[in-house]
């Protein structure tokens, strides 16, 4: 009898940690659904990228061109460490403004946008922004708790490779453009 209550109880609180950790990822997904179009004039053609609370990487896309700059966080503070251009930097919006001969002026606006960006993300629980995918045919993947996201495809029919549009439409459609997507380990 001892033996099935402890077999009992175990079940009940698995089954309860399960739902609430479905009931919690609902939840999430409808905060940032509802928020989508703000999620997406900050985040469109752009990655942010953490490794551990460390290291971070900031890219924007125009093009087939990729600007990546690269942070690696010490004593609490961004520290900008390098950067691979591929485009002019004033023809980032955030960074018209910037005067990158002044190079403490480029390191500082660069560091700026990033806690900006950051601070976006932790204010909606997003681990990481993800627009790498966009030549597939994904323009922005928001990734948020353990291997879910949210996408954002501004044409499925215009994905050509066929695992791209199966893993895009295997997740839960929200609307036209966007899909609620877990991804397993394999």
């Amino acid at each position: 009898m001892k033996n099935l209550y402890q077999y009992t109880t175990a079940v009940f609180i698995l089954a309860t940690i399960f739902f609430y950790s479905c009931s919690n990822d609902e939840q999430t997904v409808g905060k940032l659904y509802k928020k989508r179009e703000y999620l997406l004039s900050e985040f469109k053609d752009k990655s942010v990228i953490r490794r551990g609370e460390i290291f971070y990487q900031l890219s924007y896309y125009k093009g087939q061109s990729v600007n990546t700059f690269y942070f690696e966080r010490k004593n609490g503070v961004l520290v900008f460490t390098n950067d691979t251009v591929q485009f002019p930097i004033n023809e980032i919006g955030a960074l018209m403004s910037v005067n990158i001969k002044d190079s403490s002026n480029y390191k500082q606006g660069l560091i700026s946008e990033l806690n900006r960006l950051l601070k976006i993300m932790n204010d909606f629980e997003i681990r990481n922004v993800s627009a790498e995918n966009r030549f597939v045919g994904i323009d922005m993947k928001i990734y948020f708790g353990d291997y879910k996201a949210l996408l954002y495809v501004s044409n499925v029919a215009e994905i050509k490779n066929e695992r791209w549009k199966n893993y895009v439409t295997s997740g839960k459609r929200l609307d036209d453009n966007w899909y609620y997507v877990k991804d397993e380990l394999e």
